[in-house]
């Protein structure tokens, strides 16, 4: 769907009759926003992180041209660095991460009753097939927190880490840090009451 909308407004970029900061605009606004619809619940692969810089590249070279090279006179096609010092702004790749962050925040917080929560909360029944398991959506934002660990997602890091290895955090009260200690107050729960129940009926079975 992306490309189509690249190719229909292909001309527009290539014409030297539109000023750059236009097809700038024009790519923000008409291409971008089709690419990235519903980024924020997908699980993404390495691969697929690299396709995507790979179609945000072929739009910006095809805006900003060709250079001629300094040394030889002759054009040459402009650097991926160049593109995106020219570009001035944040990459398709962590548009998607600033998405999926602010998305996995919004439905930590949500009610126990929304869908979004269950499917967030719940555990699918079954055995998994053999292999590698896929990258999962958990996974990309875990990955997505412990690469902001120098910004101001460091004390968030700190508590997913903290309530992974069993502890638990005082301002852990809102955000995907609060999923995850909640996460797994309900799992001791469910463990304790699984246990009482067992127990109990050991004493029913005892003569």
């Amino acid at each position: 769907m992306g490309n189509a909308y690249y190719y229909s407004v292909e001309k527009l970029l290539s014409s030297s009759l539109v000023s750059k900061n236009l097809k700038v605009i024009i790519y923000k606004t008409v291409i971008l926003p089709v690419v990235l619809y519903g980024c924020e619940t997908w699980p993404l692969t390495l691969r697929e992180e690299q396709r995507l810089r790979v179609f945000e590249n072929k739009v910006l070279r095809k805006i900003f041209g060709a250079k001629r090279d300094e040394v030889t006179g002759e054009w040459r096609k402009l650097h991926n660095a160049e593109l995106h010092a020219l570009y001035s702004s944040p990459d398709i790749i962590r548009k998607i991460k600033s998405r999926r962050l602010r998305w996995a925040g919004h439905v930590a917080r949500m009610g126990e009753c929304r869908n979004a929560y269950r499917v967030l909360v719940g555990r699918p029944e079954g055995k998994r097939t053999l292999g590698r398991p896929r990258r999962r959506w958990e996974d990309n934002i875990k990955m997505d927190l412990r690469e902001k660990r120098a910004k101001k997602a460091q004390p968030l890091v700190f508590t997913v880490e903290r309530a992974e290895a069993g502890g638990g955090n005082r301002d852990a009260t809102t955000g995907y840090g609060a999923y995850i200690v909640k996460k797994k107050k309900k799992k001791k729960k469910k463990k304790k009451k699984k246990e009482e129940e067992e127990l109990k009926a050991r004493e029913q079975s005892c003569p």
